[in-house]
């Protein structure tokens, strides 16, 4: 729907009525659907439909088990490092590989995964690679800036990976970007970057722990309050959990700006233990 509209009349409000239309008198109304049943729906669930043009959902999650004490905390994904490494600016080629043969066209694992990245540019882009089992595979792209997201695209009868299927800079095996576990079938890795020319507006941020491990959770971005990016993760927000979990509805959703960086890091005095993050809201 496009609501531009060169009348002088003040559209602030028009993103919180979904489905508007203009009526004969020039006024805003709730539009009709199909079938005849007046609509009022919400402006995030409206979002959530891929009904407001320019404007998308977003979401990401991840766990972290066998929590260390390291002074840096552990980020939230499955590798094995603590911090999850960042690819250099201008983008690199990466190097897909699993530990099972089993994870390969015509295998019962994982047949071919989908890397949804940023260019070098910041642009999303997708690229879907057949896998080779414990055969390395090059992807296509060599100006990879970040991963926003690395799942199954297709799988044998078993539905899941049966190895470690890791994603890593090529011809560097030790700086692992993303990683599937045996049993699964997404990275799960909370953590993104904001694409270019889009704005993310934070509006939930929800954690758990477990294993009797005192933790505190911190939601960190690399940004400043004034939308100014930074070259270090500042922290966004805290909580502190054992054996339970929170969830922070922001009445007013955190912004950050194009090529932000967002993660979630845990801080634990006690090794072991697990923790869960998930961040979501939309883009625009």
């Amino acid at each position: 729907m496009n609501m531009t509209v060169n009348d002088g009349v003040d559209l602030s409000a028009v993103r919180y009525v979904a489905l508007a239309v203009r009526n004969s008198d020039g006024d805003f109304q709730i539009a009709s659907s199909d079938d005849g049943f007046m609509l009022s729906v919400d402006y995030l669930t409206t979002v959530g439909m891929n009904k407001v043009p320019g404007h998308s959902k977003l979401r990401t999650f991840g766990q972290r088990t066998s929590l260390s004490t390291a002074a840096t905390g552990d980020d939230v994904w499955e590798g094995t490092a603590t911090t999850i490494p960042i690819p250099a600016t201008a983008g690199e080629q990466m190097t897909i590989v699993s530990t099972s043969v089993n994870d390969t066209a015509g295998g019962t694992g994982v047949q071919s995964v989908d890397v949804m990245y940023l260019d070098a540019s910041g642009n999303m882009q997708v690229e879907v690679i057949a896998l080779n089992g414990q055969n390395p595979v090059n992807t296509v792209a060599t100006n990879i800036r970040f991963i926003n997201a690395f799942h199954a695209e297709a799988t044998g009868t078993g539905g899941m990976t049966t190895g470690t299927i890791s994603i890593y800079r090529t011809g560097d095996a030790t700086r692992v970007y993303s990683v599937l576990t045996p049993g699964g079938n997404r990275a799960l890795t909370c953590t993104m970057m904001v694409p270019a020319g889009k704005t993310f507006y934070c509006k939930s941020f929800c954690t758990s722990g477990a294993s009797g491990k005192p933790l505190s959770v911190r939601f960190r971005a690399t940004c400043t309050e004034e939308s100014v990016l930074t070259d270090f993760f500042l922290y966004k927000d805290v909580v502190f959990i054992q054996d339970s979990s929170h969830v922070h509805d922001f009445s007013i959703p955190l912004v950050f700006p194009a090529l932000t960086i967002i993660k979630a890091t845990i801080f634990s005095s006690q090794a072991g233990g697990a923790s869960s993050a998930a961040m979501s809201g939309w883009y625009e």
